[in-house]
C-alpha cells in the first residue's frame, strides 16, 4: 500500500536519527517523533495520529510502564543529542525499518 506524507515523514526520522546515530534500535514516546516530524515541516499534527500510525498501521504498542529510554531531540541544525528520559516508549529495529520498506511502498 501507499503511504500518506506524515508516515512517510516518521519513517525517515527514525532513519534519519538511527542512521546519524548508527543505532541498532531506537526507542522514542509519541511526542518524540511529534518533535521530529514537526523538525522535518510536518504542522498541525496531533499526537493520537503518530499513536494510530504506530500501533494499527505499523502494529507496535507501547511499553507497558513508564521505563527509561534514551529521548533523541534533533537541533535546528539538524545536530541530534540524546538525554535519558522516562515514559510509554515505542521502539524499532534498524531490521524492522528494512521489513516495513520491502512489504510497503515507503
Amino acid at each position: 500500500r501507499n503511504r500518506n506524507k506524515l508516515e512517510l515523514e516518521m519513517y525517515e526520522a527514525i532513519q534519519y536519527i538511527m542512521e546519524a546515530k548508527n543505532l541498532e534500535n531506537i526507542s522514542f514516546c509519541t511526542v518524540d517523533m511529534l518533535n521530529w516530524v514537526n523538525f522535518r515541516g510536518m504542522k498541525n499534527i496531533a499526537t493520537v495520529q503518530i499513536k494510530q500510525y504506530l500501533q494499527a498501521d505499523w502494529d507496535l504498542k507501547p511499553s507497558s510502564n513508564s521505563n527509561a529510554y534514551t529521548q533523541y531531540n534533533i537541533l535546528p541544525n539538524g545536530n541530534i543529542c540524546e538525554r535519558k528520559n522516562r515514559g510509554r516508549f515505542y521502539q524499532v529495529s534498524h531490521q524492522y525499518l528494512t521489513k516495513l520498506d520491502e512489504n510497503d511502498e515507503i
